[in-house]
């Protein structure tokens, strides 16, 4: 995939990160492994959320012309290995543990657990009244 500065990239989210030294990281993802200034830390962390290229450079802080080369190199490389993605790429962002609380399977249990929503259901209908605002943090 090409990059412009309009394309939306953020970080895959199956990487592997082992810190090798005070200048180098190791990003795995894939089976694929390629070593890193450790700038490339800063990057992968302006790319945790959907970003757009141009916006998320502008979030890096680089200290001179080489400093930069180094950056936006980073960054190109990162997408090579697949580290950074395309928000459009359709990796999917399911926790496959199905104790952990982001798996489908826990969301499902509880939604279908009537008491426990119908005592929400409830507890909401006897709370906000006419003109209130709500903000559903779970959402």
């Amino acid at each position: 995939m090409k990059l412009h500065s309009h394309t939306v990239l953020r970080r895959a989210t199956e990487i592997e990160i082992s810190i090798e030294s005070v200048h180098t990281v190791e990003i795995t993802i894939h089976n694929k492994r390629q070593s890193f200034p450790n700038q490339a830390l800063v990057v992968l962390t302006v790319f945790a959320q959907p970003v757009a290229l141009e916006e998320g450079l502008k979030k890096i802080t680089a200290s001179g012309t080489q400093d930069w080369i180094l950056l936006t190199s980073i960054v190109a490389k990162l997408q090579m290995l697949g580290a950074l993605i395309s928000h459009d790429e359709g990796q999917v962002l399911i926790d496959k543990n199905p104790d952990s609380f982001g798996s489908p399977q826990i969301h499902i249990a509880m939604l279908n657990d009537k008491p426990r929503t119908d005592s929400f259901t409830s507890g909401l209908q006897q709370t906000i009244r006419e003109g209130d605002v709500v903000l559903d943090i779970g959402t």
